[in-house]
């Protein structure tokens, strides 16, 4: 079914011609514009997960900054309780994992005022559900760049380009064409491999690091000014025959073949009546 939410705001949502009935529109709903603040530079609250409005699976503690999927690979989408500002970044660690799924942690903003979302309506995915269903844009972590302990940051500038950031690595581009005309939340889908996820305040005064991600041809250079460490990308797996763990296993192959050989070779080698000792002759030779 789509995702039937009451926009309280005139103009939240551009429909382009689109029928209201798309997000359930209540028209009783925006007769007032809502409030916005008179400093755009203001301070406001710390980021939490909105208590109410999440996926089926979700479980998040008291403070409202972990969310938990508790069964299954979907139903783990959960919003910030309060629109976030242009290039403000939402800070995310990475709590736990689990194997047997595929993909992971998918984010990006919505303006959907999770206010007004009716919560038996959400889709079990944002990637493509809810964005074919409602003006949401998010998009998908590359696969392996944050594991368990990494710190994710994620915005959007004024362009309309979300970005992340892993560590302390470069900045690398996720999507355009974000629209910025209105209000945008934040929105997370703990999905597939990701497990659980906490929300980090971006001002405090120490957060955790660990081994930065590079994105190589993925990454975008930083604004001039902004002092980055030096990336140290995660190794790449090396080419047979050029170093790395498998010519090692190879050698090392070599060596326990010749050295049982030497011990054993008179019991094991010499009678050629010996059929069970045919597939380890033919390899020994093969390797020597």
């Amino acid at each position: 079914g789509k995702v039937e939410v009451a926009l309280r705001c005139e103009g939240l949502w551009d429909t382009g011609g689109l029928s209201g009935e798309l997000v359930g529109l209540d028209p009783a709903s925006t007769d007032t514009p809502r409030p916005q603040p008179t400093d755009a530079k203001a301070p406001r609250e710390a980021l939490r997960f909105h208590a109410e409005t999440k996926g089926a699976q979700v479980r998040l503690d008291t403070r409202g900054c972990t969310a938990h999927r508790r069964a299954t690979f979907h139903d783990g989408i959960v919003f910030s309780q309060r629109p976030v500002r242009l290039g403000e970044p939402v800070v995310l660690r990475l709590l736990r994992e689990e194997s047997g799924w595929c993909g992971g942690l998918r984010v990006g903003f919505t303006r959907l005022d999770p206010a007004c979302v009716s919560v038996p309506s959400l889709p079990p995915f944002v990637c493509p559900d809810l964005e074919e269903q409602s003006p949401t844009w998010a998009a998908v972590l590359p696969e392996g760049c944050a594991l368990v302990g990494d710190v994710v940051r994620f915005w959007v500038d004024r362009r309309g380009r979300l970005f992340a950031k892993v560590n302390a690595g470069c900045r690398f581009l996720l999507r355009e064409g974000v629209p910025v005309g209105a209000p945008l939340w934040a929105v997370m889908d703990v999905y597939g491999t990701t497990k659980a996820i906490e929300l980090l305040d971006p001002t405090a005064s120490r957060l955790p690091t660990a081994m930065p991600w590079d994105l190589s041809n993925k990454a975008v250079a930083e604004p001039k000014g902004e002092c980055l460490p030096k990336q140290q990308g995660l190794p790449r797996n090396p080419a047979p025959g050029r170093g790395g763990r498998r010519p090692m296993s190879w050698l090392f192959i070599q060596v326990s073949l010749r050295l049982w050989a030497k011990r054993f070779g008179s019991a094991y080698w010499k009678p050629k009546s010996n059929l069970a000792s045919l597939p380890l002759r033919a390899l020994a030779y093969s390797v020597s």
